[in-house]
């Protein structure tokens, strides 16, 4: 008789299975007679496919938290008195740009917020 094989789908339905049992792995495997290497190698895959996926999801909801405040530059004062301040708010983080920051850092900053 050919040997069955089951795919990515099926096996993260029986990891998922089991993290809803209060089995042991040993015993889910013995009482599925899956191979425990096998369900091993699969229990891997699926936990860093549900790491990645809370990954995307905490920075979706991080990104939907920036905002950026107004500020306001008073008239006739020096173009060097000015110290231009923007905040920018992430989840419990507040950063703040002043003038003369560093291009190259604001650069990276901002592109760490986007990712």
């Amino acid at each position: 008789m050919p040997r069955k094989y089951k795919t990515k789908d099926q096996w993260f339905k029986i990891v998922k299975s089991w993290t809803e049992s209060n089995l042991t792995q040993a015993q889910f495997c013995r009482n599925n007679k899956l191979a425990g290497t096998t369900f091993a190698k699969w229990k891997m895959k699926y936990q860093d496919q549900s790491q990645q996926a809370k990954n995307t999801k905490k920075n979706s909801q991080t990104n939907q938290n920036v905002q950026f405040l107004p500020i306001t530059i008073k008239e006739n004062i020096p173009m060097s008195d000015i110290y231009l301040v923007a905040k920018v708010q992430t989840g419990n983080n507040l950063v703040s740009i002043f003038k003369g920051a560093d291009l190259q850092t604001l650069e990276a900053l901002f592109r760490a917020l986007g990712s």
